[in-house]
């Protein structure tokens, strides 16, 4: 279990009670009770407020969450058709617009729900969902109809097809190959077959992201994630390989010096997005994060992790409202931000980013077969205030990471972090230095990352990891923000109050309110004199 503290730990707790807890269940629930729903999309919301609300669960066992959960997927559940059916639409609508969409997200509350408290009726509903999609898409299953045409998809096929994100997880849980099945299936037919967006075709013939399908930055990030997923319980690596051509392009191309990405909901070809105006889609932002997730978790590689961290210290937290609240659909790098209240995508989606967060925390390699005696080796690929408690084999470990990454104050300090341990059984702790520092020491002496440190049985262990970054770092502008410089300390991008020079450098996530924040500000000394900030690599 991991409990964020500092800034993500009070950003999770407004967002738990202000957001999550503070949801109407009649307006998340009331496109299935009476059908059709007020907009074609309207469905989505229920599952990825219980996707979130359920990882939230899992880390606190909040019992009003519990008890909130329990009530909306009790609901839910009870609106399912005898056929299976768990969508929004009239009878005659069905599988048209956004409908095998709104599935997915009701898949994946549904097994989070699962996952969070076993309760095996949730399993059972996604189950049957699971069956009719297979019955109706799956021509291999007599399905006759096309998962990716325009009736049934919007995007060029990608909509829809991103439900592959959900029967993976399906079968994970369940086991049942025939969901395999229709995972690999819907895979090939996104991936590089005529009538979809051929999305592994394009990416291997050198295409950018923004000329694959139409270019639409969240349905393409999700289709990725399911490509990443299906690489981890199938062994196919070329949709993992195509995943990773995708990260390559939109680290090259398309993140914001803030680690969001897209404008107006789409990629656009390198060096054309703009600073201000609906800049980084907070549903793309998440699932951007999403996709680096999986293919840290399916490579173990750290270099996915450097622009998930980068998306989270800044374009995440300034998306959230800093009351907790709301999360804004767009979040500009110049100009006032606008949050939204009502039920709208962006809103359901932030939260589910703030929750990957402590899944980065702590990851746990066991000893390979053969290999008993090696103790349990615990990775650390995210710094963030916290504590964690670890099941490894035989026993438990302790962790505390405290920093001050969060704060600009004073500007010159050195960034720095602590990390205590304690194991009943022993481990191996391995502490990545974060990708933007330039030099770190462990205990005391200079050291490359990963550092590795044994942590004896019963004994606290102190491992004091010293960031240096000097504040005068900044990561030079391109394309339309040529000329231009953006300020950075530690992960955190740095801004001025309505862009005046003489304003203090306050943190991108820092709410403008009456006076906007602006990141890029031009270059004043001689060229010879800049000095770019590490970039974000790609592999």
């Amino acid at each position: 279990m991991v409990e964020p503290r500092g800034l993500f730990g009070e950003r999770l707790t407004l967002c738990r009670e202000r957001l999550l807890l503070a949801k109407d269940e009649t307006a998340l629930l009331a496109g299935f009770v009476r059908r059709p729903g007020s907009h074609p999309w309207i469905g989505e919301h229920v599952g990825k407020w219980l996707d979130a609300a359920c990882c939230e669960l899992e880390r606190t066992r909040d019992a009003r969450l519990a008890a909130k959960i329990e009530r909306v997927v009790t609901m839910l559940r009870a609106a399912q058709e005898p056929d299976g059916y768990l969508g929004t639409y009239e009878p005659a609508a069905r599988w048209s617009s956004w409908d095998v969409w709104v599935h997915k997200y009701v898949l994946l509350g549904l097994l989070a729900h699962h996952r969070a408290t076993g309760d095996a009726a949730s399993l059972d509903c996604a189950r049957r969902v699971g069956e009719l999609l297979v019955r109706t898409f799956h021509t291999g299953h007599g399905g006759s109809l096309d998962l990716l045409s325009p009736r049934v998809s919007t995007h060029a096929g990608m909509a829809a097809g991103s439900v592959l994100v959900a029967i993976v997880k399906l079968f994970r849980a369940t086991g049942e190959e025939r969901f395999l099945d229709f995972a690999r299936f819907v895979a090939r037919r996104l991936s590089d077959e005529e009538g979809g967006p051929r999305i592994g075709a394009g990416l291997r013939a050198g295409r950018g992201v923004h000329e694959i399908g139409n270019g639409k930055a969240y349905e393409l990030l999700s289709c990725l994630c399911g490509f990443v997923d299906l690489s981890r319980v199938s062994g196919e690596r070329e949709f993992a390989e195509a995943a990773k051509l995708a990260f390559d392009d939109v680290v090259r191309h398309q993140l914001y010096v803030t680690g969001g990405l897209s404008f107006e909901e789409h990629f656009r070809a390198p060096g054309t997005a703009p600073s201000v105006g609906d800049v980084s889609e907070t549903c793309a932002l998440v699932t951007w994060m999403q996709l680096c997730v999986e293919l840290f978790r399916f490579t173990g590689e750290q270099h996915f992790v450097a622009p998930f961290e980068r998306a989270a210290w800044n374009h995440l937290l300034a998306a959230q409202r800093q009351d907790g609240s709301a999360f804004g659909y767009f979040t500009p790098l110049a100009g006032a931000r606008r949050w939204r209240d009502d039920f709208n995508c962006c809103g359901s989606s932030g939260p589910r980013g703030l929750e990957l967060v402590p899944q980065l925390v702590a990851a746990v390699q066991e000893p390979l077969l053969g290999e008993a005696r090696a103790p349990a080796r615990v990775e650390l690929p995210l710094l963030i205030d916290a504590r964690a408690r670890i099941a490894v084999a035989g026993g438990r470990v302790e962790l505390e990471v405290a920093t001050n990454f969060g704060s600009c104050e004073p500007l010159d300090a050195p960034r720095r972090a602590t990390i205590s341990a304690r194991s009943d059984v022993g481990c191996e702790l391995v502490v990545h230095a974060p990708s933007w520092a330039r030099r770190t020491t462990f205990d005391g002496r200079e050291e490359e990352s990963p550092c590795r440190v044994r942590v004896v049985p019963g004994a606290p262990r102190e491992l004091v990891v010293l960031v240096l970054e000097p504040a005068a770092d900044f990561e030079l502008g391109h394309g339309r923000e040529s000329g231009r410089r953006a300020r950075l300390l530690g992960p955190l991008v740095l801004a001025r109050p309505g862009g005046r020079v003489e304003a203090p450098l306050v943190p991108f996530f820092t709410a403008g309110g009456e006076t906007p924040l602006q990141v890029w500000e031009e270059i004043e000394q001689p060229l010879d004199d800049r000095r770019p900030a590490a970039k974000l690599r790609s592999s």
